[in-house]
């Protein structure tokens, strides 16, 4: 485990191996920019993270496990002489004044009992043959921001899938240096993997000098013109569930995937239906619907049915809407997956993959296997948008 102190904005904590170890490599904890300096220690355990800080002359100790924050074990000495329960509720305060609450969900990577579960569903997953040793970039990297605790489970997901079929190899990484075109040209397709944010700009950005602002632009920009131009060129991109909301700031990204993030009105039992159930990205599913439990996107432009083919998407009548007032989408089209082309590449998104049991349910290991190869280039599958096919 390695920690590196960022005093601008957040202290960055990474793990050398993500699978094994308790945070995602590359995740960042945000940590109010006034405390930065006065920071003392921060560690990790498998169980959550412990986070300690100090306050000048004063110490506030806490535990942050997957139920929640709880006093820390041993002695607990109260803020400005007040008892403990006091203390903690003054030193919070004085964080919640200083700039902002520290706040960070514990990143687990999955049991063993999970992994095989994993490996359990990918038994029966076919692929198509591949037409030439195939490579896939997989990123899952998120700078600032929340951080999806699926995140390992999607690697576990893809490896063993790769493990299974044969059909690819994934790279795992979160090094954007992967995106200089030397890299990323070796790659048949990207798979963003929970990615969010602003993957390619320094998390300190502003607290960056004048000079360090604008070489931080001209590498992003540079990255995002070899994504385009990777994707343009006949390879391919598939984007699970919240990289939809990548590149905030970019109206390119837009472009590429094919719609934008807007809410998520639902995290709850909901009836998907399958669009077509004789297209080649849709074999997986042997019912025209099914019921699954996760965190539902409501989409915005540029999604459209006169440019996507849509392969997955809410039925509103039978799962229901929890909140009136979040739903905006006056075509009540809540589409949940989807394949476009971008230029001479194929782009494939898949909204569903924020609960980890996800992971473990063979359909929907089929879905991403197939969703995969289709970005690849070898499972051939009509794109024609879903407004105008016969």
């Amino acid at each position: 485990m390695r920690t590196s102190y960022n005093h601008g904005r957040a202290s960055v904590l990474e793990s050398p191996d993500p699978l094994r170890g308790g945070l995602e490599q590359g995740s960042r904890i945000a940590i109010p920019r006034e405390l930065a300096p006065l920071q003392k220690r921060e560690h990790v355990r498998s169980t959550g993270f412990s986070l300690r800080f100090g306050l000048r002359a004063h110490s506030l100790k806490a535990v942050l496990q997957p139920g929640g924050w709880r006093k820390a074990p041993g002695n607990f000495k109260g803020v400005c002489g007040l008892k403990p329960i006091h203390g903690l509720f003054v030193a919070v305060f004085l964080v919640a004044m200083l700039g902002g609450i520290l706040w960070a969900e514990p990143i687990l990577p999955p049991t063993p009992a999970e992994l095989q579960k994993i490996a359990k569903a990918t038994e029966n997953v076919t692929a198509a043959p591949a037409q030439a040793p195939r490579r896939v970039l997989v990123c899952s990297l998120v700078p600032t921001g929340y951080v999806h605790s699926a995140i390992p489970f999607g690697k576990a997901a893809l490896d063993a899938l790769a493990k299974k079929t044969g059909a690819f190899t994934p790279s795992f990484t979160d090094d954007i240096a992967a995106f200089e075109w030397d890299s990323l040209s070796s790659f048949d397709a990207v798979f963003f993997n929970n990615a969010n944010n602003e993957l390619f700009m320094p998390p300190n950005f502003k607290d960056l000098s004048p000079e360090e602002q604008t070489k931080a632009r001209e590498h992003d920009q540079r990255l995002k013109e070899n994504l385009v131009r990777f994707v343009q060129s006949g390879k391919g991109l598939a984007v699970l569930h919240a990289s939809l909301a990548i590149f905030r700031e970019w109206d390119e990204y837009g472009n590429i995937i094919g719609g934008r993030f807007d809410n998520h009105p639902w995290h709850q039992e909901v009836t998907i239906r399958v669009e077509e159930p004789g297209h080649p990205l849709l074999k997986a599913f042997k019912d025209p619907e099914f019921r699954l439990t996760d965190e539902i996107y409501q989409v915005k432009g540029p999604y459209s049915r006169a440019t996507h083919r849509v392969l997955l998407s809410l039925d509103l009548e039978k799962s229901g809407a929890p909140n009136l007032d979040k739903l905006h989408r006056e075509d009540k089209d809540y589409a949940l997956a989807w394949i476009k082309p971008y230029g001479h590449g194929r782009v494939f998104y898949c909204g569903l993959g924020h609960d980890h049991d996800l992971f473990w349910n063979p359909a929907i290991l089929q879905f991403l296997m197939d969703g995969t190869q289709y970005a690849i280039g070898d499972l051939a599958a009509d794109a024609t948008p879903s407004a105008t096919r016969k």
